[in-house]
């Protein structure tokens, strides 16, 4: 079995990790907690670029399988979690 990851797959890793570390910090997110809504704009741009839609049919305008879904859950969870402590 190959478990290298495909061209696609690393590219949309590494944007992943680019968009949340310039725009989701962990300062950020802290921010974000006491805002009425709960988010920021600016990570509504991951949305926008279709990250939601990882696992979906393309039919209803998602894209990839399994392991798109387990990248996209990786590198948020690894947003979530980062601390400069």
């Amino acid at each position: 079995m190959d478990f290298e990851l495909t061209d696609e797959q690393t590219l949309l890793r590494n944007s992943l990790q680019k968009l949340l570390s310039a725009e989701y910090s962990f300062e950020r997110r802290q921010a974000m907690l006491q805002t009425p809504f709960g988010h920021i704009r600016r990570v509504e741009t991951a949305c926008r670029q279709g990250v939601l839609g990882a696992g979906l049919p393309e039919a209803q305008g998602g894209f990839g399988g399994p392991v798109e879904t387990m990248i996209v859950m990786e590198e948020i969870g690894r947003a979530l979690c980062w601390s400069r402590t």
